[in-house]
């Protein structure tokens, strides 16, 4: 196993941070981010920035924690991208209790949450039809009738059962018919995890509480994005937005259309990622062109100190057929080929298990620390690798509000065990840096930050052919 013992951040002379000094401050970041234990949920918490969820859904969330042990969580849903269109939304009482720390995911803590109260409200005549018709129809104890924009509507209070009779069929049917209209997951246990992270160089933030929900699903771990400590918002306006909302007054986001997909240069991850079956991840992307070059980095802890797995994948990109046309407003999709693939382990068990498996690569012995290509040996099934193969991406790229580019990439789906072919949500964002390989980082950069260099590089980006990286997990 190789862990990460020790972080030196490094400045050089340059216009912009280099990918390396960005990775290195992203790592020290890591390593000096506290997990808070037991949480300190008390109090607000708002979305960063307009959310896709499956679906695809947009939408913003405000949750309220009280001393006393009740919560409030407001969901706001919009018809467009930029969360400046709001729809309808929810507004969800209860109870929570924190049991402790997780048997299923690291520095993470088990919460239950009791359900009381859901309300509803609505922005539109149409909407107010299409969501009372349904909601009539699904959920127990609605009244019957045509709802009315901008009026409150209770249409969930939970049954109040007799232990001693067994509920029926159909009353439990209609119950889950209901939740699953108001897109509702709360499970009997959800995960949660509360960290302080330190300010970056490359942002405006300083010091930031984050709180982390999730829920486990079968075999996978899955959260959603942090959640910010609503006090701790300055210089956000989304942020500070929906710490304002209610429902009769949403959250009206300025409308900031996506940036131009021009990917030529290099991407990092902003953070250690959170991934399915208690990994955690880091990806460096590298742009060329119409070639990609990718590697992923996973961990053991949540501070990516522990490295088990490097994989490196490489390739050449194709734009979706005229037939695809993009579910997610603001994106675009791809048909991405990987046609080399190579894989590094960092821990004996896992070298040993390779071994014994057969299947993983060319025959032979595994070297901790040496890299192995899996190109001609169809890859590794064992871990999921498939060489060659094509794979269905995902892009978008916005800019942040320190004005730094950010790259969405798709993250895959799975229904009933079956892999979904187009993804319609994302990934954690990577932040665009500036490599010796690719000296237009800093001009494309001036580019999506609309300075000086903007006339300019319109007619430069041109020249550049569209690229961007698959998912191999």
């Amino acid at each position: 196993m190789m862990c990460i013992n020790s972080y030196k951040f490094k400045t050089r002379i340059g216009i912009g941070p280099s990918c390396d000094d960005v990775m290195l401050a992203v790592e020290d970041s890591d390593l000096r981010t506290e997990n808070l234990l037991p949480p300190p949920l008390v109090g607000t918490w708002v979305s960063e920035r307009c959310e896709v969820r499956p679906g695809p859904e947009y939408l913003l969330r405000w949750h309220y924690y009280s001393e006393n042990g009740t919560f409030r969580h407001n969901t706001y849903v919009y018809k467009d991208d930029g969360c400046s269109k709001p729809v309808w939304s929810r507004c969800v009482k209860g109870r929570y209790g924190v049991r402790g720390r997780s048997l299923h995911m690291p520095d993470a803590s088990q919460a239950d949450f009791t359900l009381q109260e859901v309300m509803v409200m609505v922005y539109s005549g149409t909407m107010a039809q299409d969501l009372s018709a349904r909601a009539n129809t699904s959920c127990p104890g609605v009244t019957v009738g045509q709802w009315m924009p901008k009026v409150e509507y209770v249409v969930y209070k939970p049954r109040e059962r007799n232990d001693s009779v067994e509920p029926s069929r159909e009353d439990i049917d209609k119950e889950r018919s209901c939740m699953d209209l108001l897109k509702l997951s709360y499970e009997d246990v959800v995960l949660l995890r509360i960290q302080r992270r330190p300010p970056l160089v490359y942002d405006t933030w300083g010091v930031r509480e984050e709180l982390l929900l999730g829920e486990t699903k079968a075999k996978f771990t899955v959260f959603a994005d942090p959640l910010i400590r609503a006090n701790q918002t300055t210089g956000c306006v989304p942020c500070q937005l929906v710490h304002e909302s209610t429902l009769l007054y949403p959250p009206i986001l300025d409308l900031r259309p996506p940036l131009p997909i021009h990917l030529t240069g290099e991407w990092v991850s902003m953070r250690c990622e959170i991934k399915h079956h208690n990994l955690f991840l880091r990806r460096r992307v590298r742009v060329s062109g119409k070639s990609w070059h990718a590697e992923y980095s996973f961990f053991s802890d949540p501070q990516c100190t522990c490295k088990t797995i490097l994989a490196t994948a490489e390739g050449n990109y194709l734009p979706a057929g005229p037939a695809v046309v993009s579910k997610v407003l603001g994106a675009k999709d791809f048909d991405f080929s990987v046609e080399r693939t190579f894989l590094t382990v960092y821990e004996e068990e896992l070298a040993s298990s390779l071994e014994q498996d057969g299947t993983c690569g060319p025959p032979g012995k595994w070297l901790i620390g040496t890299a192995r290509d899996l190109s001609n040996s169809g890859g590794c099934p064992a871990l999921g690798i498939t060489t060659p193969t094509t794979e269905y991406e995902l892009v978008r790229i916005e800019s942040d509000s320190s004005g730094n580019s950010i790259l969405f990439l798709g993250q895959s789906e799975e229904r009933k065990g079956v892999k979904k072919e187009r993804p319609t949500h994302f990934q954690p964002p990577l932040l665009h840096c500036a490599s010796p390989e690719f000296p237009l980082t800093q001009l494309l950069n001036s580019f999506n930050a609309g300075g000086s260099f903007r006339p300019f590089a319109t007619t430069v980006l041109s020249l550049f052919t569209l690229a961007l990286v698959p998912r191999l997990y």
